[in-house]
């Protein structure tokens, strides 16, 4: 148990921290990268994301059936189970190989209209480079596994914390001694095969791990392959939503237009992870709320607590995002902005509703998502193709917006309530209620803020965030939350008063 709350406080403070070192460290990368330095990189990163998916779920699935041969007592066929995994991790990296070394080589037939010579000379480089990165790596994912089918927390995610901080430790002096992308792909390569090799010796050294390669279990392995395929459905429609962009950009725009669009990204990443970590205190165990009454109380108390940290972070980039983004990454990087907003407004709900996905999981019923999920994002590929031609940028979070409106706010909100039977006009009309006083409020913050010119500074920034965070929580606690919600932030109001007295 100690290593389980170990694990899940380690895991918060590795959320807070790859944000907290992102918010700080990028901006230092893209003013020594430079904008089309760096959007080489982001779109070399795009594309080797791809490569990832070969790990086809297989992580996931090696710890599950380790946990449940040692749950059944069948500990003695572990290293059949282990040694059958690794040649499948193998053959999955030379297939990734393969791939990084066709696109490689295929690069000007992408690129070749919206880049240089030295440009595509240096993409090509850098996938190759990412892709020996992946081919390393997808095998020794297995011992990464094991360590968390042992649940050995403290030493896993410890290990991930040291990783997180020692990249720009380590940098920020070549960044400075004149390195560019090339040198931080090599560092990355180097921290995580460091890390996985870290992973390796445990295995071997403090859990005693054997691994025997005389056994191959085909029934095994097509039941695992059927258990792992929608997990690798749902990595291949992330990939498809997240990375597409930057690619297409790419082939059609140029570096500079990649750079702006992967910063709009990495906002959407700190804006879900976010999200996603306080979600993960109030989720329950859903399989034990077997009335629909209950399930839909619980529903909608989630989705209004989500709502409440959400609509917070959202009104503060609507009102401050282009200040923030322009004091943080320089006004080059101003479209980002608009961007962002186009993505974010719409992934909010998703958000909100991120225990729907708990529901669907405890009553089996992935499956419709997964499928819709990647019609969606194949969708939004040809949407984006048409309008990033037309409006670059701007087309793409057009195409992702507008495929996260008819997705995750229409279908699967109609999915909720028909086939899940969810109370979705009552979870749909309390946010709604509670909506009111804070688009109020963001209206009139909004409004004066483009009356009232001033001096972009850090002190003059965080002074006006200060001001409307205080303004903002009154409104919330005055006009929007419920008994329950007021009970909740006096009590961490009252943590953090006890906290600092002491």
């Amino acid at each position: 148990m100690n290593q389980r709350k170990a694990g899940v406080s380690l895991s918060y403070l590795s959320i807070i921290l790859t944000n907290l070192i992102g918010i700080v460290y990028t901006p230092f990368l893209l003013r020594m990268l430079g904008q089309s330095e760096y959007g080489l990189y982001a779109l070399a990163a795009s594309i080797v994301s791809y490569l990832s998916v070969m790990d086809f779920g297989f992580g996931n699935a090696t710890v599950r059936y380790t946990a449940l041969y040692k749950a059944k007592e069948k500990e003695p066929q572990l290293p059949y189970l282990w040694g059958m995994m690794f040649v499948v991790y193998a053959l999955m990296s030379i297939i990734a190989l393969i791939a990084g070394l066709v696109v490689s080589y295929h690069a000007d037939i992408l690129f070749s209209r919206s880049m240089t010579m030295e440009e595509l000379t240096r993409v090509r480089l850098l996938i190759l480079l990412m892709t020996c990165n992946i081919t390393f790596s997808l095998p020794l994912t297995l011992f990464e596994s094991i360590v968390v089918a042992y649940e050995r927390f403290k030493y896993q995610r410890g290990l991930q914390l040291l990783r997180t901080l020692l990249q720009p430790v380590i940098m920020i002096p070549l960044l400075l001694l004149g390195y560019k992308s090339i040198a931080l792909v090599l560092l990355i390569t180097a921290l995580n095969l460091c890390y996985l090799s870290a992973n390796v010796w445990y295995c071997f050294r403090k859990l005693d791990v054997k691994i025997f390669f005389n056994r191959f279990d085909v029934p095994l392995l097509k039941e695992i392959i059927q258990y792992s395929f929608w997990v690798f459905l749902i990595m291949v429609v992330d990939r498809l939503y997240w990375s597409s962009g930057q690619i297409i950009l790419g082939a059609l725009a140029g570096t500079s237009a990649v750079a702006v669009f992967a910063v709009a990204i990495q906002f959407k990443n700190y804006f879900s992870s976010f999200s996603t970590a306080i979600s993960g205190v109030f989720l329950p165990k859903i399989t034990s709320l077997n009335r629909k009454k209950d399930l839909d109380a619980y529903f909608i108390k989630i989705g209004r607590l989500q709502f409440i940290i959400i609509s917070f972070i959202l009104s503060g980039f609507i009102i401050f995002g282009r200040s923030f983004i322009n004091l943080w990454a320089g006004e080059n990087y101003d479209e980002a902005y608009r961007i962002a907003l186009i993505i974010l407004i719409p992934l909010s709900v998703p958000l909100m509703q991120t225990l729907g996905i708990s529901i669907l999981q405890a009553q089996n019923r992935l499956k419709f998502r997964s499928i819709l999920y990647l019609l969606m994002a194949l969708l939004s590929i040809f949407v984006s193709v048409f309008l990033a031609k037309l409006y670059g940028g701007m087309g793409c979070a057009v195409s992702i917006a507008l495929s996260l409106i008819l997705c995750n706010i229409i279908i699967m909100n109609i999915y909720y309530y028909r086939r899940i039977n969810l109370d979705i006009p009552r979870f749909w009309k309390e946010i709604i209620a509670m909506s009111l006083p804070i688009i109020l409020l963001d209206s009139v913050v909004f409004l004066l803020s483009k009356q009232i010119t001033l001096p972009q500074s850090w002190g003059l920034f965080f002074m006006q965030v200060a001001i409307f965070s205080v303004l903002f929580l009154f409104v919330l606690y005055k006009w929007t939350m419920n008994p329950y919600e007021k009970s909740l932030f006096a009590d961490l109001l009252a943590v953090s008063v006890k906290k600092r007295r002491r």
